[in-house]
């Protein structure tokens, strides 16, 4: 998953923020492993606690990527209140 979000940066030309610093910060947050052996990764604020930054850049190339994490069942309709801009 690394290698992709890499690869989009550099085929993309994708200048937002450094590749540099995006890779610092995806290298920052450690991990475990739980009981079940799932890959955790360490949290912002553990991170804190031993000092480092947290990783916003890589937040921000991660949550580009992300995925729905449950189907949405939103059916109502969106009702805005007039504004008077019409």
């Amino acid at each position: 998953m690394f290698r992709l979000r890499f690869g989009f940066i550099r085929c993309v030309g994708y200048r937002a923020i450094a590749p540099r610093v995006v890779q610092a910060d995806a290298c920052g947050p450690g991990y475990r492993y739980d009981a079940l052996t799932r890959l955790v990764l360490e949290s912002k604020e553990d991170m804190r606690r031993r000092g480092a930054k947290s990783p916003d850049e890589w937040d921000a190339v991660a949550l580009t990527f992300a995925r729905p994490v449950k189907p949405s069942n939103f059916n109502r309709k969106l009702v805005y209140p007039p504004l008077g801009l019409a």
